[in-house]
């Protein structure tokens, strides 16, 4: 079962550029969407560092260990909460 929740998108940093930036949740994983180029962090409600991609690609794709809430930092742009459930 794929359940997608949204959330309105927070700036991540000051002056941050507002690029069609987005993230969801699909079949447990997180697929992020328009940071191309940009920095990227994943990390869980507790602060851990589960992802680091240093330049991501058009769609990223990240494996999360469990059903959570989860943060998806891009550098330069937003901070994104994603719902996973599985």
């Amino acid at each position: 079962m794929t359940v997608t929740v949204n959330f309105k998108s927070t700036q991540g940093i000051e002056n941050a550029d507002e690029a069609n930036i987005y993230a969801y949740s699909k079949n447990g994983n997180i697929v992020l969407n328009g940071a191309e180029g940009r920095e990227v962090y994943v990390v869980d409600i507790n602060g851990r560092n589960l992802h680091h991609t240093v330049k991501a690609t058009a769609t990223e794709t990240y494996n999360v260990p469990t059903t959570g809430v989860f943060l998806v930092k891009v550098i330069g742009g937003q901070t994104i909460r994603v719902v996973v459930m599985r």
